[in-house]
């Protein structure tokens, strides 16, 4: 599993950075390139090949978000529950932790006994012409007063 960057990679990654673009790295640009790759969940190797690659490519200077961008671009896919939840510092739940949990729920919400016993909306009291407001026109009685149509 990738451990996150310490403050000491950080450095060597800028000093790689500073061979190819000359920058001037202090202790402000050290902590905000930290803060991306905690946040963005880099590791050394990674890193250090995306600062290679952007230059190998482009004579722009590279910013975090180019990092960011080449190591996701090389991930295949979303990362793994157990790498997110160790970058959070949290283990995944016991089974029996989640079966504690599911008998709560289950407790709390209401499940229906038998198929198709799911509960329903009442029946309105009202059709949907009666209450809903005055009829100026008069067109509910012309409508009651209609003959049927059969098909």
């Amino acid at each position: 599993m990738n451990q996150p960057m310490t403050r000491d990679e950080i450095l060597t990654l800028l000093q790689h950075a500073q061979a190819y673009d000359a920058r001037h790295i202090d202790d402000i640009m050290r902590g905000a390139w930290h803060d991306a790759a905690v946040r963005a969940r880099w590791n050394r190797d990674d890193a250090l090949t995306a600062v290679r690659e952007h230059y190998s490519r482009s004579t722009d200077r590279i910013q975090p978000g180019n990092v960011t961008t080449w190591i996701r671009a090389q991930r295949s896919g979303p990362a793994r529950a157990g790498e997110v939840l160790a970058a959070l510092g949290t283990r995944p739940a016991s089974a029996e932790h989640r079966a504690a949990i599911r008998a709560e729920l289950d407790a709390k919400i209401p499940r229906p006994t038998k198929k198709g016993s799911a509960r329903r909306r009442p029946p309105r009291e009202t059709s949907p012409t009666q209450g809903a407001g005055p009829d100026p026109v008069g067109l509910s009685s012309l409508l009651s007063a209609a003959p049927k149509r059969h098909r």
